[in-house]
């Protein structure tokens, strides 16, 4: 009978585990969220999650802030409740966000407004292939302009980890991307 109890207690605890795991998964529902190192605006930011990202929740804290964990990332600290949702976009959703949150992390790129298709289109390309993480065009805020290369339209991004960032050069007349300055001597 102990035995019996035992298992069922297991058995229900178990589930109950598995729900809270289930429970504990949110996601992103804004463009751009600040990671904190405490829940308050005023505390400084730990990083930042873009729209649609994963995080698991370790406290819930208040009902104004949870603090989370960003696995990927490997970021921890404190998020405001109000930008995450317990369900993830759709593939439409996600697409249609992914594409405004690139526009909005690279609209303040030089000339910008002469050459956004080709910057959107560029982006997602480096984006999608892994070449550039989100935050390499959010710490640059999009591409600058090249001085070397006055002659014709050339505009780079960083990308990489700190330690091993790799310039990535954009040709905006053929449209392609150089790890070395087009032109210039190997």
């Amino acid at each position: 009978m102990k035995t019996r109890m035992l298992t069922t207690a297991m058995v229900l605890l178990s589930a109950i585990a598995a729900a809270d795991t289930h429970q504990a998964i949110r996601y992103v529902k804004a463009n751009t969220l600040n990671v904190r190192y405490a829940p308050t605006t005023e505390s400084k930011k730990a990083g930042v999650l873009f729209r649609n990202q994963a995080v698991r929740l370790i406290n819930d804290g208040n009902r104004q802030w949870h603090k989370i964990h960003q696995p990927e990332s490997d970021l921890t600290g404190w998020v405001a409740t109000e930008y995450l949702s317990s369900t993830p976009l759709n593939r439409h959703q996600r697409q249609l966000a992914d594409r405004e949150l690139v526009r909005t992390i690279i609209r303040d790129s030089d000339d910008f407004k002469l050459y956004e298709s080709v910057f959107m289109q560029v982006t997602v390309n480096l984006l999608g292939t892994h070449r550039c993480k989100f935050n390499d065009f959010e710490a640059m805020h999009g591409w600058w302009r090249s001085l070397e290369h006055k002659e014709r339209p050339v505009y780079y991004i960083y990308c990489g980890p700190e330690t091993r960032k790799k310039t990535i050069y954009l040709d905006i007349r053929l449209q392609q991307t150089f790890t070395t300055p087009p032109g210039s001597k190997i």
